[in-house]
């Protein structure tokens, strides 16, 4: 299928609604962790630490896949909320490595139980078989785009 894309206004096109959508879930979220001290740009490095903690910049960039400046600005932040703390790798004096705080791991149900909360939201007039299938088109789309995205939907982030 194409489509005359010079005729489309921007509020009509698959991209601004799902970068809108993005928002609303990230602003929604927000309410849940935000007196933890959880921003929305913090979720997707505090997933990847769940699920190993001690990672470098660099394996979080890869892991992630956010640009290296933004994820080194949002880690810096972290570390002055309490969230992580970077600590030089003992046998490679070159990298750091960032390790959760206990309150980095302590905020991990409260974001958990606000991405379930908020992805209930979004689907609740949904059928099992639409989610399902949004889900579906949405990995075929990100494939599209980024064909190194075979994990598409595997990642814990990719939740919210």
């Amino acid at each position: 299928m194409t489509t005359d894309t010079t005729q489309v206004a921007a509020p009509d096109t698959i991209g601004y609604r799902i970068n809108l959508l993005a928002r609303l879930m990230a602003q929604a979220l927000k309410t849940h962790t935000v007196a933890e001290g959880v921003l929305p740009g913090q979720y997707p490095l505090l997933a990847a630490l769940w699920g190993e903690d001690g990672l470098t910049q660099k394996q979080l960039v890869e892991r992630v896949r956010i640009e290296q400046s933004t994820i080194a600005h949002t880690l810096k932040r972290m570390e002055r909320d309490g969230l992580i703390d970077r600590l030089p790798c003992p046998t490679d004096g070159r990298l750091v490595r960032h390790w959760l705080t206990p309150h980095g791991r302590a905020v991990q149900s409260i974001v958990l139980t606000g991405i379930a909360s908020v992805n209930e939201r979004a689907i609740h007039r949904l059928s099992e078989d639409a989610v399902a299938q949004v889900v579906d088109t949405l990995d075929v789309m990100i494939a599209n785009l980024d064909p190194a995205a075979g994990h598409a939907g595997k990642a814990p982030i990719e939740q919210i």
